[in-house]
């Protein structure tokens, strides 16, 4: 086997159709089978879609079990944003609460109905089995049902969701025909039907707008809710640990949805989804692999660079998720230009997969801080060959020069350049891990601190992180 030829799948879950077979199963798998979490909750690119699909695959074979994925389109967000009614007159968590209620259970009675088709039943299972058959030419999507509810409710006489009165939650209730679907949903689960609904893809088209965090908080709502009705009704949410916070912060509800798995690698984990994907190569070549995890990848990567170990050296140049380790393997297999590991070929692409995850970065955040990009571009311009363990004295010049010089006209960064606010700029750039808070001596000796961990940062220095160092141009010392 040549590391050149290792093909090491795709770094986005939902297309790489070999995910299931080196599969690495981190240990919050365990406590979302036991239904003990309601969220899933990490950084793009951690593997909360992985999850999703293992932990389906895993459910399927439960009996009795029902399980549901809903992974709303990107254009619920797009198409509701121009939709002057909705946006006028129904823009409220209760109302998109219904809405993902009624779209839930429709989907679970479809579902049940579908696999009753051809036998005999009785009560809730009939129902199941006419609705589906009713249902199957007229199968609405979310978005169309949240316009079906806004229809029934003007058909009810209220052009508005304020018109419903002070007994809203009532009459939302009739309206969208809940109790109806929820007897049948709940007889079957007291009859010991396992109902799971799995909603990921939450990202697509979110624009951190009012519209947008409202019909989401109305998601959390929802899922809270179905999850007191029986325990074998669960609702797991997949969604990025950023908007999350956000929503958390937008709603008068927080304290309910505080059930939530955070997802976080340790550096054997990650090692082991590198491990799996190389034996996953040898096996479907029909060749003996090394019996040793170091060994198998010590097979594609050099031991050492320079002083450091070659693995730890990688994954400390990764944001500790699995996404940004698979790129970067792909970008040092490509580039070897023979058969042995090579460790001036691994830090050849440093520079080309750093730069490719600052613009990731921007990317990921541009809701929140759009031309965040500006920043970096002028960082990198300004202060090309900076050291990257900068002083608070230091980190303050930084920051005071970014908003004296920077050309970003985005309400974000105007609010922080008319305030002079460099403690506010930095704690952004702590909070989307471009820089970590370092913490000098105590018992386990000088540490940097990043987002990742419950840590709230005093900056007295800093650290750029090892993943973008190079995109911005910093260096370990300046040389005399």
């Amino acid at each position: 086997m040549d590391p050149r030829d290792i093909d090491w799948g795709s770094d986005s879950a939902e297309a790489d159709q070999n995910l299931l077979k080196y599969f690495v199963k981190p240990v919050q798998l365990k406590r979302l089978k036991e239904q003990r979490k309601q969220f899933v909750v990490g950084r793009k690119g951690a593997g909360k879609s992985a999850i999703r699909k293992k932990l389906l695959d895993e459910l399927r074979v439960v009996q009795n079990s029902v399980n549901i994925e809903i992974l709303p389109s990107q254009s619920i967000f797009s198409s509701l944003r121009l939709d002057d009614e909705i946006n006028k007159n129904f823009a409220e968590e209760i109302f998109f609460q219904y809405a993902w209620l009624t779209h839930c259970f429709n989907k679970a009675l479809e579902a049940i109905g579908a696999s009753q088709e051809g036998k005999f039943t009785v009560g809730s299972y009939a129902a199941a089995r006419d609705f589906a058959l009713k249902r199957g030419t007229a199968n609405f999507d979310f978005l169309e049902g949240i316009r079906d509810l806004a229809q029934r409710i003007k058909i009810k006489g209220g052009n508005k969701l304020g018109d419903l009165g002070i007994q809203i939650e009532k009459s939302l209730r009739e309206i969208s025909d809940i109790n109806s679907l929820e007897y049948h949903l709940k007889k079957m689960a007291a009859d010991g039907v396992k109902i799971t609904f799995l909603i990921d893809d939450l990202d697509l088209g979110w624009d951190n707008s009012s519209l947008s965090n409202k019909i989401l908080q109305g998601l959390l709502l929802a899922s809270h809710y179905i999850r007191a009705l029986n325990p074998n009704l669960q609702c797991i949410v997949f969604i990025r640990d950023d908007m999350y916070r956000l929503l958390l912060q937008g709603t008068q509800h927080s304290d309910k949805f505080r059930e939530s798995v955070l997802l976080k690698w340790e550096s054997e984990g990650l090692q082991e989804v590198l491990a799996e994907r190389i034996k996953f190569n040898f096996e479907s070549a029909d060749q003996k692999m090394p019996e040793e995890k170091d060994d198998i990848l010590n097979f594609v990567f050099p031991k050492n660079i320079g002083s450091s170990g070659a693995m730890n050296w990688i994954i400390e140049r990764t944001l500790s998720r699995p996404r940004e380790l698979i790129q970067f393997a792909k970008l040092y297999t490509e580039n070897l230009s023979s058969a042995e590991p090579n460790s001036d070929v691994l830090k050849s692409v440093e520079e080309t997969y750093s730069r490719m995850k600052l613009e990731d970065l921007c990317a990921e955040y541009k809701n929140q801080y759009p031309d965040l990009k500006g920043i970096f571009d002028h960082w990198r311009a300004r202060f090309f060959r900076q050291k990257y363990h900068l002083t608070k004295e230091e980190l303050t010049n930084v920051i005071l020069t970014i908003l004296a010089d920077c050309k970003i006209n985005q309400p974000w960064f105007v609010q922080l350049k008319d305030k002079v606010d460099v403690e506010g700029l930095s704690k952004i750039l702590y909070d989307i891990g471009f820089v970590g808070d370092f913490i000098k001596g105590g018992a386990g000796g000088s540490k940097t601190i990043y987002s990742t961990e419950d840590h709230t940062p005093i900056f007295a220095e800093i650290q750029v992180h090892p993943c973008f160092r190079k995109a911005v141009g910093t260096v370990e010392r300046i040389r005399e």
